[in-house]
């Protein structure tokens, strides 16, 4: 029923893949063809990716000329998700909890906006889930029976968690967690164990990078953790709001409250607190919370970030439910979890199909917007080894045989490196790249001034410019975007070509 459920969620989202999926597509399309960890032949090298064990099971699509870049990752994340599933059913009944908290479980899962829609984004979300849940099972396995099979596999799973994004270590705290609460003897040799486990994972990781990439995190920390001047200074009223955010994952903006009663129930009621099994999967919730907290905040929209905090709050609530379900209690439950299914059911749905109406940046309107564009401009142009400086890259890596630059510096080292230094950035555009084209919209035209520095409008010419803006801290700033094409191309021969794409551009570019 929940895997049912999960299709028909799907299809509202069928056709859609988010544009940073292209990035990863990129980097498993280039190592499956041999050419390094790089978005495109002759790019440098660089981690431009928050995904690495992604990337991974995608290569073996592209060695089999099998790859399609909507349906290929959405056919792979429902292998995962119904092996998190099978995951949550195994996980139950190892840790001796009712049966139905699973069932519910899963039911949950299959209606939640943010997981179906990120499951289907192209993305890495459905992996993280599955090997979270696996990871908890090795875990319990682990610390009630230290053989050397259950220590090979929850070193095994540690390794993909931190393989799977650079976070991925974090989750190590989960075998620590369950030791600590769990085992009855040797809990020190075997805590020990596990502690062994995530350093050699820690400096294997780190080696690898420092090897590859001669840095020892991902370009993208670079990119999306410097402070941006654009961004308020942190604050409790921010904490504030994230934690009213993250409450929206499993519902309405009353879904604080339930929360709020997760934690009641866990220290009221005396057959929760003294269940070893429920200290394990509270403490886990608790630390999904706090994970999320220290997150970056993300663009994408839909609590992109917030999957284990879904799954770990609907396991530990459904199991505490049934565990409490007595002959007095059973009816009021069985009437909140048929109520509180359906209403998930309706307002999941609904906002899945409001997502799925003006959804996060889909790969294919990329494609469309300046990938297909920008490729046909410099063939009727006859520019000669074209580049293009943008921020909004993945579908251009994908499909695109410009040379780019990233103008967001996910996987651009000096960009990502001087985000905070806009001066810096124009000296890099005007001076050392110099770029065929140039397109750059929203915080990214503001962040570097391009458009009305004297030297870019000496430079470069406008084929498409409009007015834009952003709110900033209360105050709506206006400045201005677009498409520029180099003067050397701009006053060639061609300018009759010219003067006809920038009326294509004009009547066909959409916001």
């Amino acid at each position: 029923m929940a895997l049912g459920l999960y299709v028909a969620h799907s299809l509202l989202l069928i056709n859609w893949v988010v544009d940073d999926a292209g990035i990863s597509y990129a980097y498993a399309k280039n190592l499956a063809a041999g050419n390094g960890w790089v978005p495109q032949p002759g790019h440098e090298v660089v981690e431009g990716y928050s995904n690495p064990l992604w990337i991974f099971l995608l290569i073996p699509f592209f060695v089999l000329n099998l790859f399609d870049p909507v349906y290929t990752p959405k056919i792979l994340a429902f292998l995962l998700i119904i092996g998190l599933f099978e995951g949550i059913y195994r996980l139950i009944s190892v840790s001796k909890l009712p049966k139905p908290a699973a069932g519910m479980t899963v039911i949950l899962l299959a209606l939640n906006a943010p997981v179906v829609i990120w499951a289907n984004s192209g993305l890495e979300n459905a992996l993280t889930l599955f090997l979270v849940v696996w990871l908890l099972i090795f875990s319990i396995q682990y610390a009630e029976n230290a053989s050397r099979k259950n220590i090979l596999l929850l070193w095994f799973f540690m390794l993909l968690m931190a393989i799977n994004r650079p976070e991925g270590l974090f989750w190590s705290a989960i075998p620590v967690i369950f030791q600590l609460i769990l085992s009855k003897e040797k809990r020190i040799i075997k805590t020990g164990i596990v502690f062994c486990g995530i350093g050699i994972t820690a400096a294997l990781i780190t080696l690898f990078r420092y090897l590859i990439f001669q840095d020892v995190v991902p370009n993208t920390f670079h990119a999306k953790t410097v402070q941006n001047p654009l961004n308020s200074l942190f604050t409790l009223s921010a904490l504030k709001d994230k934690f009213q955010y993250l409450s929206y994952s499993i519902g309405g903006n009353w879904a604080k409250y339930l929360m709020g009663l997760g934690v009641v129930m866990f220290v009221s009621i005396i057959q929760l607190r003294k269940n070893y099994l429920m200290k394990g999967f509270f403490a886990v919730w608790i630390l999904s919370v706090i994970h999320f907290m220290l997150m970056p905040n993300d663009w994408m929209g839909e609590l992109r970030f917030a999957g284990v905090h879904i799954l770990a709050f609907y396991l530990f609530f459904s199991a505490a439910l049934w565990m409490i379900s007595s002959d007095k209690l059973k009816g009021p439950i069985l009437i909140f979890v048929s109520v509180f299914v359906l209403y998930s059911g309706y307002h999941f749905v609904k906002r899945t199909h409001t997502f799925a109406e003006n959804p996060t940046v889909p790969l294919n309107q990329i494609k469309q917007r300046y990938a297909d564009p920008f490729t046909d401009y410099s063939k009727r142009l006859l520019i000669t080894e074209p580049s293009v400086f943008l921020p909004d890259v993945g579908a251009m890596y994908f499909y695109s045989d410009l040379k780019i630059y990233d103008a967001a510096g996910l996987c651009n080292r000096f960009v990502a490196n001087n985000r905070l230094y806009p001066e810096k950035i124009r000296s890099y555009v005007l001076q050392n790249i110099q770029p065929d084209w140039v397109h750059l919209h929203g915080r990214w035209s503001l962040q570097t001034a391009l458009y009305n520095h004297p030297e870019f409008r000496e430079m470069y010419r406008p084929v498409f410019e409009y007015k834009d803006s952003l709110e900033i801290m209360g105050k709506v700033e206006f400045f201005l975007s677009g498409d520029y094409i180099h003067r050397r191309w701009a006053d060639s021969t061609r300018t009759h070509e010219l003067e006809k794409i920038k009326t294509e551009r004009k009547n066909t570019f959409t916001f």
